[in-house]
């Protein structure tokens, strides 16, 4: 289901774009930020509050994005006749049931193509918008599972894994952004959100049960992700969970990166940023 609160999250940026203005100063207002939500209260409208009157739109990640963010994309080609297109590894008929809550069917609103985010086939030059938010983190991690007798999409253990791969050598994401940028029209926008951290490796239980790992960003780390993808960084927003202050901004990175909490806890921390080609 949508977050109840879903609407409050991106209202008012949409009702600017609905009016032509855009882009929008986005602030964590009223406060506190819904406090108890994961960080889908601030990615969802801090995308929104970046959108800039683009017209070829890329959704990378589609098949298991959140739903606020699928919805606001929705209305968003609704309100800016935009074209809007959607990415994935995994077989969007397989994944039909996550969308039937949002009332319409996700195929009539994305054009979409699957395909590994490293490999996408599209010409170059191909959108001058793309969504990447929080999807980046988990390349490398995650393979297709074909079978559909084995009721998953994602090939994942069903028991916690003992050993996590060694941080230094998970380089996919470099591979990923490169082909992302090839993609991306001159002066064309990434808008990339990213888990913020020093615990390294994380593993999450998905719906089924089954272990999926994530990498989390340490400043040095973002920063290499930054200067390997040939972009430029227009803007870089942190973010955290305060708890019953809910999500606040934060000005000083590099204390994010020094945590080093369990890596089975949800995420606590993100960085929010455009890049342009």
């Amino acid at each position: 289901m949508v977050n109840v609160a879903v609407k409050e999250y991106f209202s008012e940026i949409m009702g600017n774009i609905e009016k032509g203005i855009w882009p929008n100063d986005f602030r964590p207002e009223p406060k506190p930020w819904f406090p108890g939500h994961d960080e889908r209260c601030i990615e969802v409208p801090w995308a929104l509050s970046c959108y800039q009157g683009q017209k070829k739109i890329l959704e990378i990640g589609l098949c298991l994005a959140d739903l606020s963010l699928v919805l606001a994309q929705v209305k968003l080609k609704q309100l800016a006749h935009c074209q809007l297109s959607g990415l994935d590894i995994v077989d969007l008929n397989r994944v039909k049931s996550r969308f039937t809550s949002l009332g319409f069917d996700i195929s009539e609103y994305y054009n979409f193509r699957q395909a590994d985010a490293r490999d996408t086939g599209f010409s170059d030059d191909s959108f001058d918008l793309i969504f990447l938010i929080s999807t980046l983190e988990h390349f490398g991690f995650d393979a297709f599972q074909p079978d559909k007798s084995k009721g998953t999409v994602f090939k994942r253990p069903k028991d916690y894994p003992g050993v996590f791969p060694v941080y230094a050598e998970c380089f996919e994401d470099r591979k990923a952004i490169k082909e992302i940028a090839r993609i991306l029209s001159p002066n064309g926008s990434l808008l990339i959100t990213l888990p913020f951290s020093g615990r390294g490796i994380c593993a999450l239980q998905d719906s089924r049960g089954l272990w999926a790992l994530y990498k989390e960003y340490t400043l040095k780390e973002w920063r290499s992700l930054v200067s390997a993808s040939g972009l430029s960084l227009v803007s870089e927003r942190f973010f955290k969970d305060a708890g019953k202050l809910g999500w606040v901004e934060e000005k000083n990175p590099e204390a994010l990166s020094q945590f080093k909490g369990s890596p089975v806890e949800p995420t606590k921390s993100i960085v929010c940023a455009e890049l342009k080609r």
